[in-house]
């Protein structure tokens, strides 16, 4: 993964429990967009069990997020359309 910010562009979008974020992601040199899930700690006090499992997970890949879901252009304009008519109705 590519670390210079001034070739992404990235915004958080919060969940309405404010626990929960999705992280949204995209290079300007490639037309995927990248998801990923946050966990935000002090919500709701995790078990020792999942603490240990995040931060070994953070330790093993260098990454603080459950889930990334990566999308291509074509993909990424199915998903805003589907949002969208969601919305609508």
């Amino acid at each position: 993964m590519k670390n210079n910010t001034e070739q992404v562009k990235q915004t958080f979008f919060t969940c309405e429990c404010y626990g929960d974020a999705i992280h949204v992601m995209k290079f300007n040199d490639e037309d995927l967009i990248y998801f990923s899930i946050w966990h935000r700690k002090n919500h709701h006090k995790p078990s020792l069990w999942m603490r240990l499992r995040h931060i070994w997970k953070i330790i093993s890949t260098g990454e603080p997020y459950g889930d990334e879901v990566i999308l291509n252009k074509q993909i990424s304009l199915q998903l805003s359309k589907w949002i969208q008519n969601q919305l609508k109705h």
